[in-house]
């Protein structure tokens, strides 16, 4: 499945596409105000960490916008 939309949407789909075992793929709506990655006026939590700063975080313009469910923290 594909999604785009408001995170509490986001999250019910998530839960709905774990329960039914399937792949599920969002589409972030963050503000992006270079577009290149570096402001980090985008970042989103994610569950894995960043190889390179180590932090829990995902710049939607350059590592994004569409990410596999399991790897964005939608709370």
């Amino acid at each position: 499945m594909f999604a785009c939309g408001p995170k509490p949407m986001l999250r019910v789909l998530k839960q709905y596409a774990e329960e039914n075992d399937l792949e599920l793929w969002v589409s972030m709506e963050e503000r992006m105000a270079c577009g290149i990655g570096a402001c980090l006026g985008c970042v989103c939590k994610t569950t894995g960490e960043d190889g390179h700063s180590h932090v829990k975080n995902a710049r939607v313009c350059k590592d994004g916008p569409v990410f596999p469910a399991g790897e964005v923290d939608l709370t």
